[in-house]
């Protein structure tokens, strides 16, 4: 990571990877039909579960009974191409941050990255994004998440000018306890509309034009674009 480039912070499950269908196919191994496998997740919770059957679940996850390289791609081809376009900008580092548990997290998240052919960057597993970033990655310039948890950390720790959030329902009523001034309403359908937003905050141009986005201004102080 150079200091020069700029750091853009990228979240996995939610944003790059599909989790909730095959967690829901997960805990149904354990108690099935417990949860409905359909991808309808209204909010974060999984209800019908009880806490220790929670529990239950999650610690096979800790204990390595969950393969993180195996998730499915939430990728389009549209998005794929729009982060290669974003590394070729020469501007950027890539930094995935994950809440990812198990005993081989970093392999496996490793490895996934490696398959859908995403640019290099470090990959960092932690129970504290914000945390993190505040104190490792001074540069940081973007950040995607969707984890409704984690958005609000963001947004307390003063970082929402650089937050963009992955649009999910589950993450679309969370700033009820904010104040108007507060809400962040910087919402990204899709991980090639995060990257282009990225693309033209960095150069100023249009991403499909070109064109330079702000006026520059001449010797003698007349605006023009370029």
């Amino acid at each position: 990571m150079s200091l020069q480039q700029k750091a853009v912070v990228i979240d996995i499950d939610g944003v790059l990877a599909e989790f909730v269908m095959p967690f829901k196919a997960f805990i149904n191994n354990y108690f099935p039909y417990r949860v409905a496998p359909t991808g309808a997740q209204q909010d974060w919770q999984y209800r019908g579960m009880s806490r220790a059957e929670w529990d239950e679940v999650w610690a096979h996850v800790v204990s390595g009974k969950w393969d993180w390289s195996t998730l499915p791609s939430l990728l389009t081809a549209g998005d794929t191409f729009a982060i290669q376009e974003l590394r070729k900008t020469g501007q950027v580092c890539f930094e995935y941050v994950t809440n990812r548990e198990g005993p081989q997290v970093q392999a496996q998240t490793a490895a996934w990255l490696a398959r859908e052919g995403l640019p290099q960057g470090r990959i960092t597993v932690v129970a504290d994004k914000v945390g993190f970033i505040q104190a490792n990655v001074p540069n940081v310039f973007a950040i995607i998440e969707d984890s409704p948890a984690n958005i609000v950390k963001y947004v307390e720790a003063g970082l929402r000018d650089k937050l963009y959030i992955r649009d999910w329902p589950y993450n679309r009523n969370i700033f009820a306890e904010f104040s108007e001034d507060d809400m962040f309403t910087k919402r990204v359908s899709s991980v090639a509309e995060f990257c282009y937003a990225v693309i033209t905050n960095i150069t100023n141009r249009d991403p499909e034009t070109g064109q330079r986005i702000k006026g520059v201004i001449d010797p003698v102080g007349t605006p023009k674009t370029e």
